[in-house]
């Protein structure tokens, strides 16, 4: 801004500065396509699904179609959907790990 004072601006402009969006903390609230969308949640999200999928390690393919299907499913409920494999508390250090990992 340009002016003879404070109270008399003769000129003013705006600048924009490009830069990243920050980067929002995955929560239990995020969903599964979310985390796999991101590089570094993805790798890490995908380890332990294949741990916790309740199918046999033949059927990669329903696997695939499954985690289609569930990408727009909260996280969180993953709990209940691994039928004990993975806890409330280890999802928590999960998604903490991958925050850590982002910044």
């Amino acid at each position: 801004m340009v002016g003879a004072s404070s109270r008399d601006l003769r000129l003013s402009a705006t600048v924009s500065v490009p830069g990243d969006e920050p980067m929002q903390p995955f929560t239990r609230d995020s969903t599964l396509g979310e985390l796999l969308a991101d590089p570094v949640a993805a790798q890490t999200i995908a380890a332990v699904l294949s741990s916790a999928s309740p199918f046999e390690k033949g059927d990669s393919a329903l696997g695939t179609d499954l985690l289609r299907m569930l990408g727009s499913v909260p996280i969180g409920r993953m709990v209940a959907f691994s039928a004990g494999r993975v806890t409330g508390e280890q999802l928590d250090e999960l998604l903490a790990r991958i925050n850590a990992q982002r910044c």
